[in-house]
């Protein structure tokens, strides 16, 4: 059951003026990355099947051991992520709402994954 969250991702090749600085200090021309990802909206009625469990973000909170309570593998955290539409953990503030989605293989099914 496992899916990468990177697995059909397109790699890209950043040669952008704006990064010249960092292209010198790391002495390269070009910086390959993921292509960033759109966080599509999971539709309200597709919701209402699933179970989600709300939590408050606190001091010392990480995806990674949500999905690793919740999920059983820390690598789902990403599950986490793109369903609360924020793609890391610096994007929770201490007091946010956090929503963690189940069952796992449903989530994924509606994600497309």
């Amino acid at each position: 059951m496992t899916t990468r969250r990177y697995q059909n991702i397109r790699i890209i090749t950043n040669d952008s003026e704006l990064y010249d600085q960092i292209f010198e200090q790391k002495n390269v021309d070009f910086i390959r990355q993921y292509e960033t990802v759109t966080i599509d909206t999971i539709p309200d009625e597709w919701r209402e099947t699933l179970t989600e469990t709300f939590l408050v973000w606190k001091t010392g909170e990480r995806m990674y051991k949500l999905a690793a309570k919740y999920y059983g593998d820390p690598r789902y955290w990403w599950v986490i992520a793109q369903y609360n539409k924020r793609p890391t953990d610096s994007h929770f503030s201490n007091g946010d709402l956090v929503v963690v989605p189940s069952p796992l293989q449903d989530v994924l099914n509606m994600m497309g994954k």
